[in-house]
């Protein structure tokens, strides 16, 4: 959104425009990340919808993208790969985003993107000051298992209870 005291201008006297910002899970739901970069992604959502209030009368469209477990050296914290890694970053963590959410694989930078393409497409005109979540699911809840039968509380109630 720094570049929006230029492009508005533009995107006013056209009468159209799309804004795309890009905030976190973090900046909606506690525990997602450190608090500092969580206070951060609300505000990024926060100044999203005022500024889509304020846009809206000329068809400026402005929106945020909350991505969740994106495959992206966010993750290594500024730290490097110990050298002669026998695995990627990829690899190492693919695994665990697995498991972490619904939708069993690690969102990538594709996905984001697509996000972004349709916010700037003439299909979601109709969209403004909202702060959409690409997250596999991440923020809806666990992962469930597919087969009942198999979580741990059903196996901890088949040790309690007599079904004879």
């Amino acid at each position: 959104m720094l570049g929006m005291k230029h492009a508005t201008p533009v995107m006013k006297a056209q009468g159209s425009g799309s804004i795309i910002s890009t905030a976190s899970v973090a900046g909606l739901r506690g525990g997602m990340g450190p608090h500092v970069y969580s206070a951060l992604k609300a505000a990024v959502i926060g100044l999203t919808r005022s500024v889509a209030v304020e846009l809206a009368a000329f068809h400026i469209r402005v929106n945020a993208i909350c991505p969740g477990g994106i495959m992206t050296p966010i993750f290594l914290g500024g730290r490097q790969l110990k050298a002669g890694a026998n695995a990627t970053l990829e690899e190492a963590l693919a695994p665990a985003f697995a498991q972490m959410q619904p939708i069993p694989r690690a969102g990538v930078g594709r996905d984001i993107a697509n996000m972004a393409v349709f916010l700037a497409s003439d299909e979601a005109t109709f969209v403004t000051g909202q702060a959409l979540v690409v997250d596999g699911g991440l923020t809806v809840g666990r992962r469930r298992l597919v087969d009942p039968e198999q979580s741990p509380l059903r196996q901890a109630l088949d040790d309690l209870v007599d079904d004879g």
